[in-house]
């Protein structure tokens, strides 16, 4: 892999445990110009989720734009769930 984008990713899905369980990454497809397409599956519960990270990298080797697709749609819908079950109901600083 031609750059760290695995290592950092890592690093974010970690802090969000309870949602990504056995995280691994499977590939990683690196583009001629700035871009990188990292393939990855986890366990979201009983649902095997499988998707692709796609990344593009400024002059500084910094992510500058970033999108993830994930299928089945039941597994999306769940991982929404997740995420959104962790969100403040109250505003913050108010």
């Amino acid at each position: 892999m031609s750059r760290s984008g695995v290592g950092s990713l890592s690093g974010r899905c970690s802090r969000s445990s309870c949602t990504f369980e056995e995280l691994r990454f499977l590939e990683a497809f690196a583009s001629v110009g700035s871009g990188e397409i990292l393939h990855f599956q986890w366990q979201l519960g009983d649902r095997k989720v499988e998707g692709i990270d796609i990344m593009h990298f400024d002059k500084s080797g910094l992510i500058d734009n970033y999108a993830v697709m994930i299928t089945p749609l039941s597994a999306l819908e769940a991982m929404r769930d997740a995420v959104f079950s962790r969100l403040p109901t109250e505003p913050v600083g108010e």
